[in-house]
Formats: structure tokens, C-alpha cells, sequence
């Protein structure tokens, strides 16, 4: 099997100028949860 990960991580450098996001955005996580992102952190940890 073929390593992919340095081709990847150039791709993902590449296309964060055009505002691509690795992972889920924060408004989509607050939504989800239907509470702050910093309330969430507090209340878990």
C-alpha cells in the first residue's frame, strides 16, 4: 500500500489560502451541540 500522507498534506497547505478547513468548523460544532464551543470545553473538562 502507498504512502499518500506527504501528498495530502501538501494538498491540504494548498488549499488553505482558499479558506479550505481541516475538520469540522466551529459554528457547525457550536451548532451540533447547541452551545458555545467554550461552555462545551468547561463542562467536559
Amino acid at each position: 500500500m502507498q504512502d499518500y500522507s506527504e501528498e495530502l498534506r501538501g494538498l491540504i497547505e494548498r488549499y488553505k489560502v482558499n479558506g479550505f478547513e481541516y475538520g469540522k468548523p466551529v459554528d457547525y460544532l457550536e451548532f451540533r451541540n447547541g452551545c458555545p464551543i467554550l461552555r462545551s470545553w468547561k463542562e467536559t473538562c
